[in-house]
């Protein structure tokens, strides 16, 4: 049918998106035919296509997507099927004709940059839209071809030296603060059971180099939060009680000797509250001008509605070490103001709060040791997910049977057991029989001895037995799940506590790492070298490719 219409119907009709609900759905990120063709696998068509004039830049109206960015989409899904349908377009021959004939190579040194470089409207090049939306399979094989982002130098035996272009990859010299890094997309958006990108040389030279220079800086931040929790713990120790005159009182002279004792370290207690109060006023407005920032860099407006959830996820960056040090922070300013101004009886609930909190976040420094860091990121995953659901469980089987249980000694008035005798005062006495703090041993006083022996019996046949053991055997599953992938999690882990210190920083005490150049835009470039090891040399002592 192409060869029978004029030039330009043809070219409109190739470069026209396509219309219905079953491109809206199913190709969501671009809905020009020769992405479809791509996306789909159908490389015969593509090539035709190619033959026929479609342009390999063409982008979508509405998101500036090409087909490299489809391709990121599809791999979500199918990896393999894109990383294929990638590698039969950059070697197809109606692909090398179309840059021979296309004004495109004027501008550009290579056809791998000219294709693999174009960003959508939101900003985002292939491979890190790809970061971003998950297709970590797609980013790493885009990371790895020559003339693109990997320069490769020289190699002597097994060994090659490769220059990696890391302007779309460190944060730290990023040329457009409106998009993110793929650092960031990778420590923030990436899962466990996806860390493919962290066995790429230059994203794991580039980590290493973070942390190392930021060592200093994660030392010196412990040992403030350490000074800052020591104080904190000793002012709410030291904390003077409100003391009424009584004279003829028989402890009068120990409560003056009380008094006396706290009011002679008065002095270094006024200290140690100022210091945590601005110690606590500083992490709340690091807070604040972190979500700021990151809000003001419009992550989440992507003109690529499927990816939305993912940026607005980025944009957050949420860390459960985060939500401890604002914890912190929120609670010793609002126990402040309820002591000095409001007179609230609610003061300890917030010092509570904050030591609970506070001492948890010491827990953020573990993640520099390579097997604490990988213990307490089994802890949290065991906490989010197993022992949520052994609660929502529990707690289901303690509101029926609690309930049970206190209707049947309700009938007995002031004169029933203790345990049972408010349904608050039950669901705690059966807790404390699951935990083994109580024995509940009150069936004779019922009316029907052997029904309440039989509930009992249920009771710790569900709770004890089965769900503690289900829980036993979930957490097990989950470190067992984990376990093989402990060295690049750490690396995630490392990288995630480096981003975060790192934002706390003035631009010009963040260091940067490489070699800057110019390109023929005069926009300044970073390369970074890194040296490898050539898999299935004969000087390795490895065949394995």
């Amino acid at each position: 049918m192409l060869r029978k219409i004029d030039s330009d119907t043809k070219l409109t009709l190739l470069h026209s998106p396509g219309q219905g609900r079953y491109f809206q759905d199913r190709h969501a990120s671009t809905w020009l035919p020769l992405a479809l063709a791509a996306g789909t696998g159908i490389m015969p068509v593509f090539d035709n296509l190619i033959y026929h004039g479609a342009n390999l830049l063409a982008q979508d109206p509405l998101t500036g997507n090409t087909i490299f960015h489809t391709l990121a989409r599809v791999s979500v899904s199918s990896p393999a099927s894109a990383v294929n349908s990638l590698n039969h377009i950059l070697a197809s021959a109606e692909v090398h004709r179309w840059w021979l004939k296309s004004r495109i190579r004027l501008k550009a040194r290579d056809l791998n940059e000219a294709l693999l470089r174009v960003q959508n409207y939101d900003g985002y090049s292939p491979m890190s839209y790809a970061v971003c939306i998950g297709a970590i399979e797609y980013a790493a094989a885009i990371l790895k071809m020559t003339n693109i982002y990997c320069f490769p130098q020289w190699h002597v035996g097994p060994e090659q030296f490769t220059l990696y272009e890391i302007s779309e990859l460190d944060p730290a010299v990023k040329s457009n603060p409106r998009t993110a890094s793929v650092l960031e997309g990778y420590s923030f958006l990436v899962p466990v059971n996806n860390l493919s990108l962290g066995s790429i040389p230059a994203v794991k030279t580039i980590i290493v180099h973070k942390v190392a220079a930021y060592r200093v800086w994660t030392l010196a931040w412990f040992l403030y939060h350490v000074t800052v929790m020591s104080s904190f713990t000793a002012c709410v120790h030291l904390r003077v009680n409100h003391i009424q005159d009584d004279v003829n009182s028989v402890n009068n002279i120990t409560m003056w000797n009380n008094v006396t004792l706290t009011s002679s370290v008065f002095p270094g207690r006024l200290f140690m509250e100022t210091f945590v109060i601005a110690a606590a006023v500083l992490y709340a407005a690091q807070e604040v001008a972190d979500v700021i920032v990151l809000l003001r860099r419009r992550y989440w407006r992507s003109r690529d509605f499927s990816c939305r959830w993912p940026m607005f996820w980025l944009t957050l960056q949420f860390d459960v070490y985060r939500l401890f040090l604002f914890v912190f922070s929120a609670s010793v300013l609002s126990a402040t103001l309820s002591v000095r101004l409001i007179q609230s009886p609610f003061h300890d609930i917030l010092y509570a709060t904050a030591s609970v909190s506070g001492w948890a976040f010491l827990l953020f420094f573990t993640r520099t040791f390579r097997n604490m860091a990988f213990f307490t990121l089994v802890m949290q995953r065991m906490v989010v997910r197993e022992l949520t659901y052994f609660t929502l469980a529990f707690l289901t089987l303690l509101l029926g049977f609690g309930l049970a249980m206190h209707g049947l000694y309700s009938g007995l008035g002031v004169d029933g057991p203790a345990q049972v005798g408010t349904p608050a005062r039950t669901f705690f006495s059966m807790f404390r029989v699951v935990v083994g703090l109580e024995e509940l041993d009150i069936a004779d006083e019922a009316s029907t001895p052997w029904f309440v022996r039989f509930l009992f019996f249920l009771f710790v046949l569900f709770s004890n037995i089965m769900l503690l053991n289900m829980l036993i055997a979930a957490m097990n599953n989950t470190y067992n799940e984990i376990a093989p992938l402990r060295d690049v999690i750490w690396l995630q882990l490392r990288l995630k506590a480096v981003l975060l210190i790192e934002r706390r920083l003035p631009c010009w005490l963040r260091p940067k790492h490489g070699l800057v150049r110019s390109n023929r835009d005069h926009r300044d470039m970073w390369f970074l070298g890194s040296s490898e090891v050539l898999p299935g040399h004969p000087l390795t002592g490895c065949s394995d490719v």
